[in-house]
């Protein structure tokens, strides 16, 4: 998996990784986000269907807010996600240095 912004970005990656996990394609309520920096768009009642959480749960989504907006999938105690380095898995408190606070969602479609 290589990092391109517009065409597989982190956001794409955490889809791909929570797939993998859990059987469910959660893309259809992210897919407005899955573009470019440039045009990714929220649609409020897609994102609904996430569920903030106090604490992770394993697997879950991992949002990261630094410099930038970076996404995850907390699974096992550690993050999983994509830069344009690679693939990483490193626990969170490594992610929340290396990417500022970080929140916990779940995913429950209605």
């Amino acid at each position: 998996m290589i990092y391109d912004d517009k065409s597989y970005n982190c956001l794409h990656y955490a889809v791909d990784k929570y797939q993998a996990i859990t059987g469910v394609d959660i893309g259809l309520y992210v897919a407005e986000l899955m573009t470019g920096k440039d045009n990714r768009k929220i649609n409020p009642a897609k994102l609904s269907q996430f569920t903030p959480l106090d604490a992770p749960v394993s697997p879950c989504f991992a949002v990261m807010r630094g410099a930038t907006v970076h996404a995850g999938i907390y699974h096992d105690g550690l993050i999983h996600h994509l830069t344009e380095s690679g693939e990483h898995a490193i626990p969170p408190h490594i992610a929340q240095l290396q990417h500022g606070s970080i929140k916990y969602y779940a995913f429950y479609p209605t």
